[in-house]
């Protein structure tokens, strides 16, 4: 029974050594693989590596020292100097557009016409209003020289019937007579003067007629005020017109027109930045303290146009 248990554990002390060899044995396969494996890529790197390179030449210069000018960077836009909206003075139908939208305009250029009709008859009948007025003026003034000398007529015969009074040639009656015909003579002339005066305000009134008349056809024809392009035009021939001397509400729009020279250019800045650039602007002894360069947004650093 001894004999027996001595032989097993023989044999399994056997066993053991035999599985210890083999996983030495593999061991040292797998280190002699990796070995063989690694080896060639060792020997690679060492052949290709380059030698050891040569220094570097580096130049020195000294600082460039200046004044840093800073920037401050604004979205804006243009805007006219002088706009207009063009509106008429005086209503009736639009019969003429003188431009085509969009374009430059010069000042006293023609853009739209009304129609004269009524005007010019409004006019017509100022004119023959004048004309009467100055007739009647011409007659009040030949009645007044009829009225003058009627009057000194009787003053001369009043006067000498007051002298034959004097020298008993003369009668009371007569004198009396004679001084009432000086007084009807003055009445009358004063009449004629009145007449004359009335005659002559009815004149000025029918000068300031024809001006009132004159000055509605004149503004039938709408200009431009100044040199600049004009928008499109927002009423088409045919339209009846509005029209205010004092303009308003109820008048037409009939176009805008905008100045292309000078022009503005708006923007928004805070606060922090326009002390900033006034505290620059006051200690900048350069020309390009107040420069500002504009670009449009497709343009770059290389396009920048100075204004």
């Amino acid at each position: 029974m001894k004999d027996a248990n001595n032989q097993a554990e023989a044999t399994q002390h056997a066993s053991r050594r035999r599985m210890s060899e083999w996983i030495v044995l593999s061991i040292i396969v797998a280190v002699a693989a990796m070995w063989f494996v690694v080896e060639p890529r060792l020997m690679v790197k060492s052949a290709d590596r380059p030698g050891t390179p040569s220094a570097a030449v580096v130049s020195v210069s000294q600082p460039v020292q200046k004044q840093l000018e800073s920037r401050l960077q604004f979205l804006g836009q243009f805007s006219p100097v002088e706009q207009v909206e063009l509106r008429a003075q005086v209503g009736g139908t639009l019969t003429h557009i003188a431009f085509k939208d969009g374009t430059i305009v010069k000042a006293g250029d023609t853009l739209f016409e009304i129609d004269t009709t009524l005007y010019q008859i409004k006019l017509s009948q100022a004119t023959a209003q004048v004309e009467k007025a100055r007739t009647q003026v011409e007659k009040a003034g030949a009645q007044v020289g009829s009225a003058r000398a009627r009057f000194e007529l009787a003053s001369r015969e009043a006067e000498r019937a007051q002298t034959l009074q004097h020298t008993d040639a003369g009668t009371i009656e007569n004198v009396e007579q004679r001084s009432a015909e000086r007084q009807s003579a003055q009445a009358a002339l004063d009449e004629a003067q009145a007449g004359v005066s009335e005659a002559e305000a009815a004149g000025h009134e029918a000068d300031a007629l024809v001006r009132d008349a004159r000055f509605d056809l004149d503004h039938c024809r709408i200009v431009a005020p100044f040199t600049g392009r004009i928008g499109t035009h927002l009423v088409s021939v045919g339209n009846l017109i509005s029209g205010s001397r004092g303009g308003g509400a109820n008048t037409t729009l009939l176009a805008t027109l905008v100045s292309l020279n000078p022009i503005y250019f708006n923007f928004d800045m805070s606060e922090a930045d326009y002390m900033t650039f006034l505290r620059v602007q006051k200690s900048a002894k350069s020309s390009t303290a107040n420069k500002v360069d504009i670009s449009l947004s497709d343009e770059n650093s290389s396009t920048v146009r100075e204004r």
